[in-house]
């Protein structure tokens, strides 16, 4: 029997090949298919899902029941490999988990109803056996059966996910941001698995729409994934309801429940998603054929909201500690971005009358924003973290609301010294703080340590980033197991301002697919060098830079047929600039338009 669910059982005495042209499928069942008639079949487009890698254990180690845990060493999605000689009939069982419990055996428990469990009945000769109908998503090993001690090559980690090739990478002086870039990695390539799922272990493994918008940006850099989400954008305009509302998940696996689809931010990524592959990629066809899908949600949205105004439902900040922001202000802002992003969608694919409406509209709904939810004194209705962010990055309030804001945003993080953000927050936070000129609190946040934060899972042997800030501590053991995932990409979204400001590598806005390279790292105490690179459109594009002796050393490769606006800190001191490269002063930096080549460049740290 076998089920992607619950694992695989397989009776290794029985010996038949199902993939070969020979085999004799007389005792099979016929297949059905429901309905019949309106399944139309079409051509696969995207990347496989395949094997891509193999992890050996680390250690084993035996329980006091007889049973054998394997750690693997990182949190992987796949299955086991077990290489074994037993008797005739002798059954090894293999549970996967991602975490212990604290007598060592593999906690279970957040797993649900998903049994995660694989059965081999042996042959009696060596066997070598591996589930070709399940995933797991799994650390730890736990094997019961065995007779005698194992060795170390009796099981193999087998990694399967989208075969989207990775593009990027990003190293730096800090040693828990590396750690932190490859829990990042790993969390993409386990839920990258045909749809970007929100986590790989338990009885849900859907394709949330919310998880995917907040992520996307940073999954360009980590991967090529302008294949993947091509073929996901079909399955979300298939998705859409006939009123224009896009679903919360997509493959639409909650169809006929009492799920109420629409979510602020959950929906948006019908519109975000597409947006975000184009910048990476430059490729306009995304936009071009998800257009019709995206009209049909803003009038979707037009009309569900109250002159701009959206209902009070949906998700909220999903996941937030410490703060609390209103589900209208957050629909409301969602949606004002969605519309903006749909005039510059119009305007790109000559559809000027669209984008006059779509101009119109988002004043619309910036005017509601600001009377429902800025008040007389120019504060927020909601005092938190994502309702400033929002209102910020989205362009929602103008000056001077816009000064108090973002005032009271840097007090905000200075006086808490913690991200207090959801989901739906956390990818923007460290972004926005950038934008105000912040990017000392923005580092002081990515670093920070203490609970909530990024690196206090990767303190706790984290190796994929965690559903939820608070999926374990030391002082209260495992949080709810109804919904505790170790393998969610969410909150790993801050890798983008890990590429784009660590790094110094972001696209420009105007010159899509890095046609124009922004490179513009930061200077913040405590970090000392950084590396990255990507593989876009137009070639590789790298950077790498290290602070030494009060100077500032940058190495670039811009690609054929790009350019670069680099910002150094400082005052130009020498490089490999031709005398003829513009270059001037703005803010204390020096700018300096580059055509393509490989230059290093020197300043001073002189503001």
């Amino acid at each position: 029997s076998q089920s992607f669910l619950h694992g695989d059982a397989i009776d290794a005495r029985i010996r038949w090949d199902f993939s070969t042209s020979g085999f004799d499928d007389k005792d099979w069942q016929k297949v059905s298919t429901s309905p019949r008639d309106s399944v139309k079949l079409v051509a696969q487009v995207g990347p496989k899902v395949q094997k891509t890698d193999e992890l050996p254990p680390r250690e084993m180690w035996k329980l006091d029941n007889g049973d054998w845990v394997f750690d693997l060493g990182q949190n992987m999605v796949g299955v086991v490999r077990l290489k074994i000689r037993g008797k005739a009939g002798d059954q090894v069982t293999l549970r996967h988990g991602e975490m212990l419990n604290a007598d060592r055996s593999v906690y279970l428990t957040n797993l649900r109803s998903a049994k995660a469990t694989d059965k081999f009945i042996l042959s009696g000769g060596n066997d070598e056996l591996e589930p070709p109908f399940t995933l797991h998503g799994f650390r730890y090993v736990q094997v019961s059966g065995l007779k005698g001690k194992p060795s170390r090559e009796t099981i193999t980690g087998v990694v399967y996910h989208s075969n989207t090739r990775p593009t990027g990478e990003f190293s730096c002086s800090h040693a828990k941001l590396n750690q932190l870039q490859h829990n990042i990695i790993w969390g993409q390539k386990g839920n990258f698995v045909e749809v970007p799922t929100d986590c790989p272990q338990r009885d849900e493994r859907l394709g949330w729409m919310g998880d995917a918008q907040v992520f996307v940006r940073t999954a360009t850099f980590n991967m090529d994934v302008a294949g993947f989400f091509n073929r996901w954008m079909v399955d979300v305009a298939d998705a859409q309801l006939p009123d224009g509302t896009y679903t919360d998940v997509v493959p639409d696996i909650l169809a006929g429940t009492p799920h109420k689809h629409g979510s602020p931010a959950w929906e948006d990524a019908g519109v975000i998603c597409p947006w975000t592959i184009y910048l990476a990629y430059g490729d306009v066809r995304i936009l071009e054929n998800q257009y019709e899908s995206m009209c049909r949600f803003i009038d979707h949205l037009d009309r569900m909201c109250d002159n701009g105004v959206h209902p009070d439902f949906g998700y909220g900040d999903w996941l937030a500690i410490g703060s609390h922001t209103d589900k209208q202000l957050i629909g409301t802002a969602y949606s004002a971005y969605s519309i903006s992003l749909m005039r510059k969608i119009a305007l790109i694919l000559g559809r000027h009358e669209d984008e006059r409406r779509f101009a119109q509209l988002f004043d619309k709904f910036k005017a509601a924003f600001n009377r429902e939810f800025v008040t007389p004194a120019g504060r927020l209705t909601s005092a938190s973290q994502t309702a400033a962010v929002l209102a910020l990055c989205f362009n929602l309030v103008d000056e001077p609301v816009r000064s108090r804001i973002t005032a009271w945003l840097a007090n905000d993080i200075a006086t808490r010294g913690v991200i207090t953000t959801g989901f739906v927050g956390c990818n923007l936070i460290l972004p926005t703080l950038s934008q105000i000129g912040r990017d000392d609190l923005a580092w002081m946040l990515l670093t920070n340590e203490k609970f909530p934060s990024w690196l206090f899972s990767v303190n706790h042997g984290a190796t994929t980033i965690w559903e939820r800030w608070d999926g374990w501590t030391p002082e209260k053991g495992f949080q709810d197991p109804g919904m505790n995932s170790f393998n969610h990409y969410a909150y790993g979204s801050c890798g983008q301002w890990m590429y784009a400001r660590i790094g110094g590598i972001d696209c420009d806005e105007q010159f899509p697919g890095y046609k124009r390279v922004i490179v513009d790292p930061v200077v913040v105490k405590g970090l000392t060098s950084a590396k990255a690179s990507l593989e876009g459109p137009y070639g590789r594009v790298a950077v790498e830079w290290k602070i030494s002796g009060g100077k500032f050393t940058i190495k670039l490769t811009i690609p054929p047929n790009s350019t670069a606006l680099v910002r150094l800190p400082g005052e130009y001191v020498s490089g490999d600039l031709d005398a003829s490269v513009p270059r001037h002063r703005f803010r204390g930096r020096t700018v300096i338009d580059l055509p393509s080549g490989t230059y290093r460049l020197v300043s001073s740290l002189t503001q």
